[in-house]
């Protein structure tokens, strides 16, 4: 009997489609690949790639061989290291995890989550119509991240809190299917490299919404 792929047992416990799966992890990799952060760049320029962008498969067996190549008590270090190469699979599953809502209006939902290291990309819905006043919103959603109160996505913290955050941001859990993103808002650090977080050194981070600075 063939063994299951990855993308058919997630989608057999969260009863969506092992396609539905895979595009999910795409759209992740893609915010992940996008980051401005020197470091990240870094870590995907040690995968090699077919195309012009990681697919799934590409990062799934990058982080099994990683892992292939060190001993039991390295696992942590390496693990923190290649986490950006790691899609998270608990995260594509909570994509599953809430039932569908129609267009009733509710709490900002993270979706979908991606790390490298430290620094989150997240793909957030809305759940609402229309956003008026987008710096209001980005700065309830960072509030959100450091109460960790999304519904479907909770974030660990074992190894410190973001020292970057990046967001996807999408009306309707359906206008990600068809790539419409209402506005993109990112917490930038001001200096790279100083291991600063989102949570304990906000006036070390700069907002940026649809990439322009937002003035303090």
């Amino acid at each position: 009997m063939r063994e299951k792929t990855i993308y058919e047992k997630i989608a057999e416990k969260y009863n969506t489609t092992p396609e539905e799966v895979r595009r999910e992890m795409q759209i992740a990799i893609d915010a992940g690949f996008d980051s401005p952060d020197p470091a990240v760049q870094e870590e995907w320029k040690k995968m090699t790639l077919k195309g012009d962008r990681p697919t799934p498969e590409e990062v799934i067996n990058y982080a099994v061989k990683k892992l292939k190549e060190i001993n039991e008590n390295m696992k942590k270090k390496i693990i923190a290291v290649i986490s950006g190469a790691v899609i998270l699979i608990i995260a594509a599953g909570s994509i599953y995890g809430k039932s569908e809502s129609g267009h009733k209006e509710s709490e900002p939902d993270v979706v979908g989550t991606f790390s490298v290291n430290r620094d989150e990309n997240i793909t957030v819905v809305a759940n609402r119509g229309h956003i008026g006043d987008k710096e209001a919103f980005a700065r309830e959603l960072l509030q959100m991240y450091k109460d960790d109160s999304f519904h479907s996505t909770k974030f660990s913290t074992d190894r410190g809190y973001a020292t970057s955050l990046d967001m996807n941001i999408y009306l309707w859990k359906e206008d990600i299917e068809d790539g419409k993103s209402v506005m993109t808002a990112e917490y930038r650090p001001v200096e790279y490299g100083k291991d600063h977080d989102v949570v304990n050194n906000p006036d070390k981070f700069q907002l940026y919404i649809d990439g322009k600075e937002v003035e303090e």
